[in-house]
C-alpha cells in the first residue's frame, strides 16, 4: 500500500512539473490538462498542500485565458488549504493572483487589500522573492490608478530587491512596468530606455510574456511620441506573441493599440476590425477598458488619450 501511494505521489509531481515546463513554454492548454490530472492523486494521497499548489497552478492558467470567475474558484478552494498546511508562501501568492483579478477588472480597493495581505505574509516569513513580487504587483495597481510617484516607490523597491536576489525574471517583468510608468508619466526618453531594458532580459530569458509586455509598452510610448509606424510595428509582435500564448487580455491591449496607430495612419476600416476585436475581449473579461473601445467603434470621432 505505501508503495502505491509513493508512486502516485510520483506520479502526480512529475505531472505537475510537466505542466510547469509546458506553461513556461507558453503551451497553455497542454500545461492545464497536466495540472488537471495531478489533482485527484493529490487528493488520493491526502497531499492537502500538493492538492492546494495544483489548484493554485490551475487558477493561474485560467486568469492567462481571462477565465477569470474559474480562476478566482480555484484561489477560492486553495487559500484555506493553504492556511489549514501553515504554507504562508503560497497563501501569499494566491492573494496576489485574486488581487490581480480584482485590479483587472477595476476593483482598486479590492485589490489593494489583496496585495497587502500578500505582502505582509512575505515580509512575516522572510520571503524576499515574494516581497518583491507584491511590491510590483502594489506598483502596477497604483500605476493603474495613475498614482505615479506611489507607483515608482512601489515598484523602485521591487526592482532592487529582484536585482539583489538575482530574480532576473521578475526584474524584467518590473522594468517593463517602469517604462509603462514613465511612458504615462511623459517622460518618454526613460520609458524607452526601462522598455529596452525589459525586452533584452526577457529575450535572453526566453520569457515570451515579458517581452509581449515589452512589445506593448514600447508600442504605447511611441503612440504618444506620435511616431505611429513604430508603434504599429510594437503592437503586431505583441499581437502576434500573445495569440500564440493564449493571454486574451494582453491580445486585446495590442488589437486596441493596433487600431488606434491605424486611424492616426489613415486607415480607419481596418482599424476599426481592431477595436472591434479588443471590444469582444474586454466585455468577456469584464474590464474597464470596455468604455473606451465601445467609443471608438460608435463615434468614429471619439478621442482617446493614451493611457
Amino acid at each position: 500500500m505505501r508503495q502505491e501511494i509513493d508512486d502516485r505521489d510520483g506520479l502526480a509531481a512529475s505531472l505537475n512539473n510537466l505542466g510547469i515546463n509546458y506553461r513556461m513554454q507558453g503551451k497553455l492548454d497542454v500545461a492545464l490538462a497536466y495540472y488537471r490530472q495531478a489533482l485527484p492523486y493529490r487528493r488520493e494521497t491526502a497531499d492537502r498542500d500538493g492538492e492546494a499548489v495544483s489548484l493554485l497552478n490551475i487558477g493561474g492558467v485560467h486568469f492567462t485565458f481571462g477565465r477569470y470567475e474559474q480562476a478566482v474558484a480555484h484561489y477560492d478552494l486553495a487559500l484555506p488549504i493553504f492556511r489549514e498546511v501553515s504554507d504562508p508562501a503560497a497563501e501569499g501568492r494566491t492573494w496576489d493572483g485574486i488581487g490581480a483579478i480584482h485590479g483587472r477588472q477595476g476593483r482598486y480597493d479590492e485589490a489593494f487589500e489583496c496585495h497587502q495581505r500578500s505582502l505582509a505574509l512575505f515580509r512575516q516569513i522572510g520571503d524576499k522573492t515574494g516581497e518583491g513580487e507584491s511590491l510590483a504587483s502594489l506598483g502596477y495597481l497604483h500605476l493603474q490608478q495613475r498614482h505615479f510617484g506611489r507607483a515608482l516607490d512601489h515598484l523602485q523597491q521591487a526592482l532592487t530587491i529582484q536585482h539583489e536576489i538575482g530574480n532576473r525574471g521578475w526584474e524584467a517583468d518590473v522594468l517593463g512596468d517602469l517604462g509603462l510608468l514613465y511612458c504615462r508619466w511623459g517622460r518618454y526618453d526613460q520609458a524607452l530606455d526601462y522598455l529596452q531594458q525589459a525586452f533584452e532580459a526577457s529575450r535572453q530569458l526566453a520569457d515570451r510574456s515579458t517581452q509581449g509586455n515589452a512589445h506593448n509598452g514600447l508600442g504605447e510610448t511611441f503612440r504618444a511620441m506620435n511616431r505611429m509606424p513604430q508603434a504599429l510595428t510594437e503592437y503586431r509582435h505583441a499581437l502576434d506573441i500573445f495569440q500564440r500564448l493564449g493571454d486574451s487580455y494582453r491580445q486585446a491591449l495590442a488589437h486596441d493599440g493596433i487600431a488606434h496607430a491605424l486611424h492616426a495612419l489613415g486607415d480607419p476600416l481596418e482599424a476599426r476590425k481592431h477595436w472591434s476585436a479588443a471590444l469582444d475581449i474586454y466585455r468577456n473579461l469584464q474590464v474597464p477598458e470596455t468604455g473606451h473601445a465601445q467609443a471608438h467603434l460608435t463615434d468614429p470621432g471619439h478621442v482617446c488619450p493614451v493611457p
